[in-house]
This record gives structure tokens, C-alpha cells and sequence, in this order.
């Protein structure tokens, strides 16, 4: 089962030792975090755990080329809250 900071997500592997073993950094580790609780964790819809996953990967991605690439959304809070 994965647990993190105590709530189990899913049954499989536990998070932190999928980031430690794969010695992922801050950015890559918030993702596989964001990904695998995706519309898991209560308060949080699935959406909302993929962009901020998708943030983490844009930012490592970023970090070492000279033209940074940039993802822009809005959201629409009406269609979030509806789930059309």
C-alpha cells in the first residue's frame, strides 16, 4: 500500500521508497507523489494532482535548457465542480 504522511492511497508500493530507490530529486519526486494520489486524496480532485505533477515535471524540465517551455490553463470552476 502506498502511505504518505499516514493515509493510504492505493494498495502497491509505498511512495517514498519508490522516490528513494529511484534517488529522484525534489521536482521528479513530487511527481511520482502527485501522480500516484491523483483523485485519491480527499479534497483533491484527480485534476487537480496532475497539474500540479505536470508543474513539477515542467520545472525540472526547465532547469537546464535555454528555452524553457511554458503550459498555460485556466480553469473553469464551474466544470470543476460539476466534473463535465
Amino acid at each position: 500500500m502506498v502511505v504518505m504522511n499516514g493515509k493510504t492511497y492505493y494498495d502497491g508500493t509505498v511512495v517514498w521508497d519508490c522516490i528513494n530507490e529511484c534517488e529522484l530529486n525534489f521536482n521528479l519526486g513530487n511527481v511520482v507523489k502527485y501522480v500516484c494520489r491523483a483523485g485519491k486524496k480527499e479534497g483533491n480532485s484527480k485534476q487537480e494532482d496532475l497539474w500540479k505533477a505536470l508543474d513539477y515535471l515542467v520545472n525540472e524540465i526547465n532547469k537546464d535548457v535555454a528555452y524553457p517551455i511554458y503550459i498555460a490553463c485556466e480553469i473553469d470552476d464551474e466544470e470543476e465542480e460539476t466534473g463535465s
